[in-house]
């Protein structure tokens, strides 16, 4: 039993591996207000594109006409 009490005493103050948890931390964070924002902004984007889409084409059109 005071293996693993050594262990883990050990282990929790051994700081090596702390900045690969911090990276993958902010990482999911990062994925979650990527996620998010593509949630709640996705469908505007993608009707402002094909808005934009259909005037170049008119354009293009009108101008090789």
């Amino acid at each position: 039993m005071n293996a693993i009490r050594n262990y883990l005493r050990k282990l929790q103050s051994d700081e090596r591996g702390l900045t690969t948890v911090e990276y993958g931390v902010v990482l999911c964070l990062v994925a979650a207000v990527a996620v998010g924002t593509w949630s709640a902004f996705g469908k505007d984007v993608k009707t402002n594109i094909g808005n934009a889409s259909k005037s170049v084409n008119k354009t293009m059109a009108k101008a090789i006409d």
